[in-house]
């Protein structure tokens, strides 16, 4: 049984575990988050109960966890899963007169679940709920990667778990998938593709136009990795569940399932990019494409001169179809560069 109902007994003091334990918060997950992971040798991720929440508990319990380290964990679980993630803070971190609201009730600091940090702390998660849908649809499942089933896993105090390194494997890359993070929790697609592109600015240290125009030109888009959704999520019809017609001619079936005939994001991420490609190149070199991702896109957003609108116009459709791309090429970047 998950956690909080009954808690594992590889964890040591467990309830003085608990009261440190920081949750960690995943949108758009279909299945429950199993427990049984271990982290870097430091913390515990265990599941809560028909949820897909976690709780990260430090297997000292007598120390602390830091809620920038929690951050990270919830960073990597979001690159690895394409989801966005949060891990949520303690509302005595923060006081409520950090909260950027003009009017607030006289008893806003009482300590209970309705004060106005929980408030403000749930509007930032509906807020991460919602960006997910915008990004993903309705129709997208993701399947959690480490339940103990499907993964590899080691034997500890008599149970199988799943062991993480998070540290070693995306300590070069903290901020990048910190970025990637934010990328996906933001619900404005110009804030979106801004966001990735700082991926891959991080990555590169400059404005990335010569390695866009690189990659692209070599056509070197191959991502040896995967992130498995339910071929028919729940409440769906196998008709109504197609692939869009554009995009199979650039789908590699050796990549596309799994053996339960489930589909990987990663893979219908990468030909819905190369589609785009296909599309700029009838009358852009690669040279162009990459100014206009750059020059047109990214400044547009970021800055206040000749600027990309936010609402419907044409700019604003030229951004919802690049942005395939350039998160494509977030992906890549730190792919490219963890490996």
């Amino acid at each position: 049984m998950s956690l909080p109902f009954s808690l594992p007994e590889y964890i040591s003091k467990p309830k003085q575990a608990m009261k440190k334990a920081i949750q960690i918060e995943c949108f758009g997950l279909s299945t429950d988050c199993y427990g049984g992971i271990q982290i870097d040798e430091i913390y515990w991720l265990e599941g809560h109960a028909a949820s897909t929440k976690f709780y990260l508990i430090p297997m000292n319990p007598d120390l602390d966890i830091p809620y920038q380290h929690a951050s990270f964990i919830a960073d990597c679980i979001a690159y690895e899963h394409e989801i966005p993630i949060m891990a949520i803070p303690r509302i005595s971190s923060f006081s409520a007169k950090d909260i950027p609201w003009y009017i607030k009730p006289s008893n806003y600091d009482k300590s209970d679940l309705h004060n106005i940090k929980n408030m403000y702390i749930n509007c930032i998660r509906d807020a991460s709920e919602m960006s997910e849908t915008v990004s993903n649809g309705y129709w997208l499942e993701i399947i959690f990667k480490y339940d103990i089933l499907e993964c590899p896993t080691v034997e500890y105090k008599g149970y199988n778990i799943a062991k993480l390194d998070y540290i070693e494997t995306y300590k070069n890359n903290a901020i990048a998938v910190h970025l990637y993070n934010t990328a996906l929790k933001q619900g404005d697609p110009l804030s979106q593709y801004l966001c990735y592109f700082r991926v891959i600015e991080n990555i590169q240290g400059n404005n990335s136009k010569e390695w866009i125009e690189n990659v692209l030109a070599n056509n070197n888009l191959i991502i040896d990795d995967y992130v498995w959704c339910k071929k028919k999520p729940l409440g769906a019809n196998e008709d109504d569940l197609l692939l869009p017609e554009d995009i199979k001619p650039f789908l590699n079936p050796k990549f596309l399932y799994d053996s339960k005939g489930n589909l990987n994001l990663i893979e219908l991420m990468r030909a819905s990019s190369v589609y785009q490609i296909s599309l700029l190149r009838a009358n852009l070199t690669f040279k162009q494409i990459a100014y206009r991702l750059y020059n047109e896109n990214r400044c547009g957003i970021a800055h206040g001169g000749k600027i990309k609108r936010h609402d419907f116009g044409d700019d604003f459709k030229d951004i919802l179809n690049d942005l395939k791309l350039i998160k494509f090429l977030a992906r890549y970047a730190i792919y490219e560069n963890v490996n």
